[in-house]
């Protein structure tokens, strides 16, 4: 079966929403099929003032790996090859052990409207060159066509680009596929729209952590469903494939219940809210990229309940839930069953973290914490008839919570962990299964896994990104890229099951800010968590003057630059440590900067 541009093109077109109207250059799903592939064909076909080289670095940028580092990589020969402007993809045989389905999933057909213009040259250009040296086809072979998205599917994928063999991309499942396609895409010469250099090459690639996520919190600063098409790019092209959303939050409740219709007079605005179909637009949008969706809904405290139902909180402190009232058990089964209708993944963030931090002590102005039920009249009285303190009452919350609300929603929960003192959930306590996300020192996660449970870090230090990274350029580069999750728990073979992997978090940036302070860290934690230990590797990443070393450089450069084509921008240092559009990609260690000229990126993609 061969599928052309023109045929699958069509199937995209549910893939997502259009874009911010300052991106209208980018080509959408909702466009029409001939117009995407125009538009994109014309972008990539521009004649750019190509500087002359003058360092070694130059040549690096323009034949650099991609970025994550496959790995296995390697360039066998110096053939240059094309891939035709009407290039097709042919699905492999069943007698080859390729499933016959696989490429007729809407995953497989949106990936390849998505990839084709990316990968093919312009057609103007398809007389230059003998036939030889043109790619007519791929020919993919994935061995199952399930497109159920889960927690441990196997994204391992090989590929050979070739003139004088067959260029074969083969993968275990449709989602492996993805991951081979955007690598190949990565090979093609900015300059020269749907060539190769240095072929054949051959690539044989899996990620060493399952879990690979960036966490956004849409409550803070409203993102509209339109963005979320971007983001998910982004990811895509970083190998990111959990998108963690904390959909509600003190500032505000966007999210539309069905069951609950006065939740969303929390939203900050009538029209900045989440519909069921907008969600589920999102959670599809996502999937077709190979990204699950984590729902968050934090509770008891963090969270925006109050806006539309007061009467589920308490009177001292309004963002925390009253968890001595069994009308909360009750509401948060109905409304969490409501949600994964919508949300399909099979892990339910629940929060956990910060309950009455965000309310004051009038006299001492220090955060209530758990003191909110001391002060509430009917949680103290509830408090003393049943011989409680008010530091043991989230953990009487946790345990109704996952003992009877729970297990009705056939879901795994994920809770924040990694300050107890601010009321984070017991974890020691808690189910096997709870996934802890540890925000705090990456300790925790050894406590965490000691106790027997899977853990994901968001350690604010690494990879809490701007304005909110911690102290020693966390969420920046080089620091987010110089944490492996296994090294510095110093995993041993009982241990590693038990480490998911790891999450960059971003605590309400606009979409106007929003590439600036999410990328360059994200950028950074894709290829470690892909990748795994650095410490092995040699010579060293980082030398002993603490500098990254160039080859790593260079790549990074390559990667913004055709981040930057395909219209997702990752953020520059000024040199003082704030992010700005500069001349200079950030490598250096905040505050002792090393600096790569950026100006392999033709100036109109900046």
């Amino acid at each position: 079966m061969v599928l052309n541009k023109e045929w699958f093109a069509v199937l995209i077109l549910t893939a997502g929403c259009r874009g911010d109207g300052n991106r209208a250059t980018h080509p959408t799903p909702h466009d029409n099929p001939k117009t995407v592939r125009s538009q994109s064909l014309r972008r990539l076909s521009r004649i750019f003032p190509t500087p002359t080289p003058s360092t070694e670095h130059y040549l690096n940028y323009t034949n650099a790996p991609p970025w994550p580092l496959p790995k296995s990589f390697s360039r066998e020969g110096n053939r240059t090859l094309r891939f035709a402007s009407d290039l097709s993809f042919r699905c492999g045989a069943a007698q080859d052990g390729c499933s016959p389905v696989a490429c007729q999933t809407r995953v497989l057909a949106a990936a390849f409207a998505r990839y084709a213009p990316l990968l093919a040259e312009p057609a103007a250009a398809a007389a230059a060159g003998p036939s030889s040296d043109v790619v007519e086809s791929i020919e993919v072979c994935v061995q199952s066509g399930d497109e159920k998205l889960t927690p441990n599917v196997d994204e391992s994928y090989s590929f050979v680009v070739a003139g004088q063999e067959p260029t074969v991309l083969k993968a275990a499942t449709v989602f492996g596929a993805l991951h081979g396609l955007e690598t190949m895409t990565q090979l093609v010469s900015m300059y020269s729209p749907g060539t190769v250099y240095n072929t054949p090459v051959r690539v044989s690639d899996a990620p060493e952590y399952s879990y690979r996520g960036v966490m956004i919190d849409p409550a803070i600063t409203y993102l509209s469903p339109a963005f979320f098409n971007h983001l998910l790019d982004g990811m895509a092209m970083n190998h990111l494939n959990v998108l963690h959303v904390h959909w509600t939050d003190i500032a505000s409740f966007p999210i539309v219940s069905e069951a609950f219709p006065e939740l969303s007079k929390g939203a900050y605005d009538p029209a900045a809210v989440y519909t069921a179909e907008a969600l589920r637009g999102i959670v599809e949008a996502a999937r077709l990229r190979g990204i699950r969706v984590i729902p968050e809904f934090d509770m008891p405290g963090h969270g925006g309940w109050a806006y539309g139902m007061p009467e589920l909180c308490l009177a001292s402190c309004p963002s925390v839930l009253d968890v001595t009232s069994n009308a909360t058990y009750d509401f948060l089964a109905k409304f969490l069953a409501e949600m994964t209708t919508i949300f399909t993944d099979p892990v339910l963030m629940l929060g956990g973290d910060e309950v009455g931090l965000d309310t004051r002590d009038p006299t001492t102005g220090a955060p209530l914490l758990l003191k909110c039920f001391d002060l509430d009249p009917k949680a103290a009285a509830w408090l003393k008839a049943h011989n409680m303190l008010s530091a043991n009452v989230t953990a009487y919350f946790w345990e109704r919570v996952t003992t009877e609300v729970v297990p009705q929603l056939n879901r795994t929960a994920m809770v924040w962990f990694g300050m107890p003192s601010t009321g984070d959930p017991p974890v020691a306590d808690l189910p096997k299964s709870t996934i802890a996300n540890v925000w705090g020192a990456a300790e925790w996660a050894n406590f965490s896994i000691e106790h027997g449970h899977p853990a994901v870090l968001s350690v604010d230090s690494w990879w809490y990104l701007p304005p909110y990274g911690g102290s020693g350029g966390g969420g920046t580069w080089p620091e987010a890229y110089l944490h492996d999750p296994c090294t510095e728990l110093a995993c041993t073979p009982a241990t590693r099951p038990l480490v998911l992997g790891g999450s960059v978090a971003e605590w309400g940036s606009s979409a106007a800010s929003f590439d600036s302070a999410v990328w360059q860290g994200a950028v950074a934690a894709a290829e470690r968590l892909w990748v795994g230990a650095f410490n092995h590797e040699q010579p060293p990443v980082v030398n002993t003057a603490g500098r990254v070393r160039t080859d790593i450089l260079d790549r990074l450069a390559a990667h913004g630059c055709r981040m930057a084509m395909r219209g997702v921008h990752m953020g520059f240092y000024t040199g003082t440590g704030s992010l700005s559009g500069t001349t200079h990609w950030p490598v250096g260690k905040p505050g002792d900067y090393d600096f790569v000229p950026r100006a392999a990126c033709p100036s109109d993609w900046l």
